[in-house]
Parts: C-alpha cells; structure tokens; sequence
C-alpha cells in the first residue's frame, strides 16, 4: 500500500520527463526552421536552394530520404527533380507515370498522403524501389503549389496549380512520421514550391529578355549581310572563354548580354559606311569607331538600368579597347579595360578574322589564332587568347563557316 503513492509521483515524473523532451524537440525544430529560412536569403541557386530544404527536412524528420518530383507539363509524369539520402544518384533519368504510385495520386487530388506501411497501399509504385535498390518502408508525401498569373483584360487572376510532390521517406526510428513531422514538412515544402515559383518566373523572363536583345542585336546585324550572325557569334565565343576562365552562370550570362549587344552602337552608322564594299576612308572609319559611344547612349535610356545593364554597357564601350591604349573610343590601356570588355574584345576579332567581308575572305582559324596569339600583351589579354584556344581545342567554338548556312 505505501508504494502506490511512490509509484504515482514515478508516473508522473515519467510523464514530465517525456513532455520536457517533446517541448525541447520543438523548440530545437523551430530553431532549425529558422536557421533554414535565413540560410535560404544566402543564394539564388534553385538547386542549391531545393537540396537545402530537402537536406534539413531528412535532417529534422531524421528519415532516410527525401526527394522533390516536378511535374512535367507535355505528360503529366513525375520527374525526380531533387533527392537526398539513399539512392539519390539511382534516380536519374526515372519517372512515375501520370497518376501511378502515391506521389501521382498527391498530384492528381493536391492532398497529403501519410502512409505508414507502404505494402499495405495498393497504389505504391514499387518499380522505383526496384530500379534504384532502395527498401521504402513508409512515406510522407506532400504537394507543391503556386500560383499563376492569367493575364487578360484589365488585370490579372491567380489560379492555383500543382507544380510537384515532395516525399520523406523511412524514419530511422522504425516509427511512423507523426502530426508534428507533418506540420513541420509542409511547412518546408511550401518554401521549396515558393523557390520552384520564383526559379519558373526568372527563368520565362530571362529568355523573354534574352530573346528580346537577341531579336534587336540581329536586326543591326541584317543590315549588313556580311555580318549576320556576327554578335550571336561573338557571344557563344566570349562565353567559352569566359567558362575557360572559370567564371560561374552568373558572370558568363553578363558576358553573354555583353556578346549579343556589343555593336547594337551600329545602329547610329549610315548604311552607306556600314556596307561599304571598300575600305573605309579616314573620315568614315572616324564615324564607325562612335558606335560603341552611341552604344553607351542607348543603354543609359533604358529605364532604371541595373548593375548588370551597367556592366554590360562598360563591356560595350571597351571592346574596342587594347592594353597598349591604342584602341577607342578612349584609348585605355591595362587593367583601365574591365575583363568582360577584355573578353568580346578578343571573342570580336576572332569572329571578324574567320568571317567572309565584302573586302576580304574570312582567314584559315589557325592564322586567326596566330594574329590573337602575335597581339598577346600588346593588344590581347593573353589569358582571354589562351582560353579561347582551349574552348576551340574542347570544340567549344565554331566559326562561322563551320555553321549551317542561315538562308537554306
């Protein structure tokens, strides 16, 4: 009789014991959520970004694997678009055909799934398991939506769509995910659809400006036939060589821009000096070395141009530059030319030598590279010279001839 008080105040203790530890394990999630929401403001690297959120949600849920799958549009199939863990390399290349297995149904329906023995699922799609050699055991999966904008009429509407599942599989602990696994992984899933959204958008708008430039580059081009294709030309060739140097996705996309706008100034020339069939006298040749001022005059009208209209626009005015100063329109020399305006301006005349001209054939690629290689340190940055030899030798560069022809 005398333990039974003992045994209680036992209970009780157990009891305290095993809340203190279920508020401590909140708590350190919580933590955990916020050090993930702040790391992700770090970069602008979707991949990185995705992988992060699925790394700390196998983390938190301390599951075996976690993995994102997009939808694709033309089929409606699931594609494995990030995975973590076990396998994560087996999954290349796999796909869940529209409506199959648990992340189809999470798919179709927008509803979570929380499956806790998958043998027990008639709807498992077991063939993943089988190709990849992984033992799934029990699954969270959870949809990932955002909005689109329908644009039409006077403004715009928000329709709601389903972009992709996210899924963790397995807890270590052998136990099934629980209320707060599931709360804490929408929680994260709904940032991951929120990166996917942001990486969709950037990416449309990125090519409507890519193509929006490249449509204006190539109409200063036609106007001389001689010169069609020339600035997508030198923007391919300054991209290899900038990837020679070791230059990231970012700064190889500046000097892409930089490639296709380099002579958008040429708009400012007369037709009659821009297709001269001739050599230009002095007093026209004077009147095409202000195209890359009148260049410089168009960038700064676009409205609130940015760092990286800003940089492509120096890009723009030096590619006519030389390290012995003896180059225009101001006559820099050194380290006065930024490495991008150093870069066209090595991708530029590589392009002008291997091109036919009114005037002229387009030279043998070796004796192009042997005029680069003759100007190294006098006119040519010898590294931006050496490096598109590298991307040449890699068959990262094709001349002009080596193309299909354009008009056929």
């Amino acid at each position: 009789m005398e333990r039974e008080p003992i045994d209680d105040i036992a209970r009780e203790l157990e009891r305290l014991r095993r809340r203190l530890e279920e508020s401590e394990r909140r708590i350190q999630r919580q933590e955990a959520l916020i050090t993930t929401m702040g790391m992700l403001s770090s970069t602008l690297d979707r991949q990185q970004l995705l992988t992060l959120i699925m790394d700390r949600a196998r983390e938190l849920l301390d599951a075996e694997a976690t993995s994102i799958f997009t939808v694709e549009r033309a089929s409606g199939d699931l594609i494995p678009h990030i995975a973590t863990g076990k396998s994560q390399e087996a999954l290349k290349g796999l796909r869940v055909p529209k409506g199959q297995g648990i992340v189809g149904a999470v798919a179709e329906t927008g509803q979570r799934e929380l499956v806790p023995d998958v043998r027990n699922d008639p709807r498992f799609y077991s063939t993943m398991d089988t190709q990849t050699g992984f033992v799934t055991r029990s699954i969270l999966a959870v949809p990932l939506r955002t909005q689109n904008i329908q644009l039409g009429g006077e403004r715009g509407e928000l329709t709601e769509r389903i972009i992709g599942v996210a899924e963790v599989l397995n807890k270590r602990s052998g136990e099934p995910f629980d209320r707060q696994d599931v709360d804490l992984f929408e929680t994260l899933c709904s940032q991951a659809a929120t990166v996917l959204q942001i990486a969709s958008l950037f990416h449309d708008l990125n090519e409507l400006f890519m193509g929006t430039i490249a449509a204006f580059s190539a109409s200063v081009d036609a106007r001389d036939p001689y010169t069609q294709g020339h600035s997508l030309r030198v923007a391919e060739y300054a991209t290899a060589i900038a990837r020679e140097l070791g230059w990231g996705g970012e700064l190889s996309h500046l000097v892409r821009i930089g490639g296709i706008l380099h002579d958008i100034g040429k708009i400012g020339v007369p037709d009659a000096i821009l297709n001269k069939p001739d050599r230009l006298t002095e007093h026209e040749y004077a009147v095409m070395r202000e195209h890359p001022l009148i260049g410089e005059r168009i960038m700064r009208k676009v409205p609130m141009i940015s760092d990286t209209l800003v940089e492509v626009m120096h890009a723009m005015l030096e590619h006519h530059e030389r390290l012995d100063g003896r180059g225009y329109p101001r006559g820099l020399r050194g380290e006065q030319i930024s490495q991008i305006g150093r870069i066209i301006g090595v991708a530029d005349v590589f392009d002008a030598l291997t091109s036919t001209r009114p005037y002229r054939d387009a030279l043998p690629v070796e004796e192009a590279l042997r005029i680069l290689r003759a100007g190294e340190g006098r006119e040519f940055d010898p590294a931006c010279v050496e490096a598109l030899i590298a991307a040449r030798a890699r068959g990262q560069v094709l001349v002009q001839a080596e193309r299909p022809d354009p008009n056929k």
